[in-house]
Formats: structure tokens, C-alpha cells, sequence
């Protein structure tokens, strides 16, 4: 299966200190104390966007795609755009820090997390996650071998569940059978739930 580039674009929706056009090009700096540009040299990329609390309202809030390769910005010396395809935003944005007050990144994406970069490296299950967390099932791919293995093994958790119920969906499955148990994430997401169930019994 191909490996998945992902990451962490942190832009503020409005009064930022960059020439970004929201969903269309990111703006960003390719100077001797900031340089993001290697950030962007394996393409293509999936990236969600995050706004800072310091300025904003301290949640993730979109989706989008990176295929090209970014481009010089004339005006501005050592800075570059990125133009960014597929972007939807989030119907339900994703608070920063879970409900204990601890930020998802410090324990879902350990590995690659520093606050002071505004564009980092994300783990592909971990944007999945945020983008579930925001209302948006992306559409993933599976090739034969997965087919052949999946089950409860490959089943980590309850999220996990949701997207392999989407990809027999998208894989036009004529009967999906689900079972639902009580657990915490069905009582944070209850309507979402309810949603997907409504789906399957249409199958």
C-alpha cells in the first residue's frame, strides 16, 4: 500500500500574518531561522488545517490535498505558496485538547509534535481521526491483501470501525451487519452513530 504524507498546516481563518488564501494556497516562509519548504517534497499530501488558541479558537478545522509543488512567492523574499486542492472544511471542528484538558497532539502524534513548528508531521491515522472527529469520511483505498486480513484483529478501535464500515460502503456492499456496544466514544458521538446506522439499513 502507498505511504500516505501527512500533515499539520497551522493557519488562523482570518487576521493572519501571511498572504493565505484559506483552501486555495498556503503561504510560508523558506527563511535561514524558518525554512518549511523540504516539509513539502513528498508529494502528493493530506493536511489539516489547525488555528492556534493564542489568536483563534484553538481547534482543527479542515481537510485538504497537496499535489504540486510549491511555488516562489515574488513579493515576499524567502517565502513560498502551496496550492492546496480537495479542501473541505470541518462541520464540526476539533477542539485541540481532549476532555481532560490534554493536547491530542502530545498523545496521539508524540513523534512528530513541537508547538513552534506551523507545519508538521502528522501520523495518517491520527488525521483520519480528526477528520471522523469533524464530520468527514475520507475515502481510502484497500488492495488485496488487506481484504484478506481484515477482521477484529485489525480493528484498534471504535473509530477505526467507522472507516472500514465506510470503505464496504464505497466497495458498494449489497449488506453491512453492525453491532453496537456501549462504549465512550458512542456516547460522545451518538448522532453520528445514528447517521451511519440509518446508511446501512439502506444497503
Amino acid at each position: 500500500m502507498e505511504e500516505r504524507n501527512c500533515l499539520i498546516l497551522t493557519q488562523y481563518r482570518s487576521d493572519s500574518d501571511y498572504n493565505d488564501f484559506l483552501g486555495k494556497y498556503y503561504h510560508f516562509p523558506a527563511t535561514s531561522s524558518k525554512n518549511y519548504l523540504n516539509q513539502f517534497s513528498q508529494l502528493p499530501i493530506e493536511v489539516v488545517y489547525y488555528e492556534p488558541d493564542k489568536k483563534g479558537e484553538g481547534v482543527f478545522y479542515a481537510y485538504g490535498k497537496i499535489t504540486k509543488p510549491p511555488f516562489i512567492d515574488k513579493k515576499t523574499v524567502d517565502h513560498y505558496f502551496v496550492e492546496i486542492s480537495d479542501f473541505k472544511l470541518f462541520s464540526n471542528p476539533v477542539s485541540f485538547k481532549d476532555e481532560k484538558g490534554e493536547i491530542l497532539e502530545k498523545t496521539q502524534n508524540t513523534e512528530f509534535y513541537d508547538y513552534n513548528d506551523a507545519v508538521r508531521k502528522v501520523k495518517p491515522q491520527f488525521l483520519d481521526e480528526l477528520c471522523l472527529g469533524g464530520g468527514i469520511l475520507l475515502n481510502f483505498k484497500a488492495d488485496a491483501h488487506l481484504v484478506q486480513v481484515l477482521g477484529e484483529q485489525l480493528i484498534a478501535s471504535e473509530r477505526v470501525g467507522i472507516l472500514e464500515l465506510k470503505n464496504s460502503i464505497d466497495a458498494g456492499a449489497t449488506y453491512c451487519k453492525v453491532k453496537i456496544e456501549k462504549s465512550q466514544i458512542f456516547k460522545k458521538y451518538p448522532k453520528r452513530f445514528m447517521n451511519l446506522m440509518s446508511m446501512t439499513d439502506q444497503l
